[in-house]
């Protein structure tokens, strides 16, 4: 018997995909980033100078020695989910190509 031709997948499937693992795996980083930098301002007013260097160097990344990798994982991993995000909404024009195909013109 013969094998079944196999599908290609739809791009929204991957797009999802994509965003899915990219959210799971940046979780923590991010929502380190979030809390830390909301809480950096409050404790600098406060005058806690010893409690907003600790902050700093959490969110910062320089605390566990990774202060160049957290920063460029960080900012790829939000341009890869902005970027699957926008994809998805559908707020982006579809390609001319497959709207030139769907309306039966061709170039």
């Amino acid at each position: 018997m013969m094998k079944p031709a196999a599908r290609k997948p739809n791009i929204n499937v991957l797009l999802r995909k994509y965003h899915k693992q990219i959210s799971i795996v940046t979780l923590f980083p991010m929502t380190l980033l979030a809390i830390t930098g909301t809480i950096i301002p409050i404790v600098d007013n406060m005058g806690l100078a010893d409690a907003t260097n600790f902050m700093i160097k959490l969110h910062t990344g320089k605390l566990f020695g990774l202060d160049t990798f957290y920063s460029i994982a960080c900012g790829l991993a939000l341009i890869g989910l902005l970027v699957t995000g926008v994809a998805l909404t559908g707020l982006l024009p579809k390609s001319r190509a497959k709207s030139a195909i769907s309306n039966g013109v061709e170039d």
